[in-house]
């Protein structure tokens, strides 16, 4: 997985989410995703906006495709695992039928050779009648162990045929997988490049604005000391981790530790306590439990149409804006749409 990581891979690449599953809330507008510039907001400063949304849409297919890239590499590896297993059951049961045949072979040859008597047999052979009934136990037993011994074999060769159809199932499912994985990867280069070429026009736009365009873009930052609640679990200590980065700046693609985007920094900060979420925001978006609006808690994840952040509780969260900008706590906007708690009480 490390060597497709999107950070090694495409250092500078805007992650933002183009869709996101919703959840019971409508959508509005604006979406935070795209900063509310000052209304004397400069040319300049709106071509920077614009190309930052396209340059967001484009980073997100790629996350996406690394997500997707990821599952079918799990789906590659399961279905290996599954080929394996069968394989081995397979050679055990073809094992076993062979000492069984030689089992029924011998019941076989012995039947042949006159061992085992007819009851008709028994009976006329037979000085007594407790005579009689210790060769009928005789024979009993032998015909049990002859059906014991054929059912036994059949039970295998069954075992052994359902095996080598699990493995051949298994092995197409994973060739299957191989070949989407194969496309997926050679989608995320493509997209790769074109990646780099538009983010290299956002820096190259942002470079032009003026320092006080700068200062306005990036707009205030909250210090305020949040009051984590000791029962929100996972999601209170990542809450925890995520509050710890306030000040680092946004750089597009990134997960860390210094340096983030907005689903970045939400992948980093579960990664910290032991859980590890999708990399992209809009499956970011569809984890956990769905959470009204009018119950939002510090730790839920809050998701807008290419956004997404944390919940500090009181109306606020942590996020990792845009270009320009850092992780800080701001305000939650209109446009949500999706609320979703994870790992809480665990």
């Amino acid at each position: 997985m490390a060597s497709h990581r999107l950070k090694r891979t495409m250092r500078g690449a805007l992650a933002a989410s183009a869709v996101v599953v919703a959840v019971g809330i409508a959508p509005t507008t604006p979406a935070l995703a795209d900063p509310e510039l000052p209304a004397n907001a400069s040319e300049a400063m709106k071509q920077l906006q614009e190309l930052a949304k396209e340059t967001e849409k484009l980073a997100e297919s790629l996350h996406e495709a690394q997500d997707d890239l990821d599952k079918k590499n799990a789906d590659l590896a399961k279905a290996n695992k599954e080929a394996e297993d069968a394989s081995r059951l397979g050679a055990q049961a073809r094992e076993q039928e062979k000492a069984l045949r030689q089992d029924v072979d011998k019941v076989a040859a012995a039947d042949f050779e006159g061992a085992r008597l007819s009851q008709v047999e028994a009976l006329m052979t037979s000085s007594s009648p407790q005579v009689f009934l210790e060769k009928m136990y005789v024979l009993d037993l032998i015909a049990g162990d002859n059906k014991d011994a054929i059912d036994k074999l059949h039970a295998t060769i069954k075992q052994a045929e359902d095996a080598a159809k699990r493995a051949v199932d298994a092995k197409d499912r994973a060739q299957k997988a191989t070949d989407e994985a194969q496309r997926i990867k050679a989608e995320l280069d493509k997209r790769d490049a074109e990646l780099k070429s538009r983010t290299s026009k956002v820096k190259a736009q942002y470079d032009k604005l003026t320092a006080d365009e700068k200062k306005k873009l990036k707009g205030p930052e909250d210090n305020s000391v949040i009051d984590i609640p000791g029962n929100s679990g996972i999601a209170g200590a990542a809450l925890q981790k995520a509050l710890s980065k306030r000040g680092s700046p946004y750089v597009y693609g990134d997960e860390g530790p210094s340096t983030f985007d907005c689903s970045g920094l939400v992948y980093w900060a579960y990664q910290q306590v032991g859980m590890t979420l999708p990399r992209s925001s809009s499956q970011q978006a569809r984890i956990g439990a769905a959470v009204p609006l009018n119950a939002i808690q510090a730790g839920d994840l809050v998701a807008y149409k290419g956004h997404i952040g944390i919940s500090v509780g009181n109306g606020k969260m942590v996020h990792a804006p845009t270009t320009g900008d850092v992780v800080k706590i701001a305000p939650l906007q209109s446009g949500i749409i999706a609320v979703r708690r994870v790992g809480v009480g665990s």
